[in-house]
């Protein structure tokens, strides 16, 4: 934390410990790749962030690890596709 906001990696865990997501901190705004996963330890789904904004193509798994759908942002974070 820094001056009340998160900064830089940040990993959470659930309250069985097994791992929730991870994603980077910049003045408190998400920025770059992010991960967050069911509780099985299977990806949920990746992505990128700018700016605390989702951009580019995300990529939703299902518990089994196979992939669900894909959805692209803009850089606004409105959806494209």
């Amino acid at each position: 934390m820094r001056d009340g906001k998160r900064e830089g990696p940040w990993i959470s865990y659930r309250a069985d410990s097994s791992l929730w997501s991870r994603s980077t901190y910049v003045h408190g705004l998400e920025e770059g790749a992010t991960e967050v996963f069911h509780p099985e330890g299977t990806p949920y789904y990746t992505g990128q962030y700018q700016g605390g904004v989702p951009i580019g193509e995300w990529v939703f798994f299902d518990p089994t690890g196979s992939e669900v759908k894909r959805v692209r942002y803009d850089s606004t974070g409105a959806v494209v596709e």
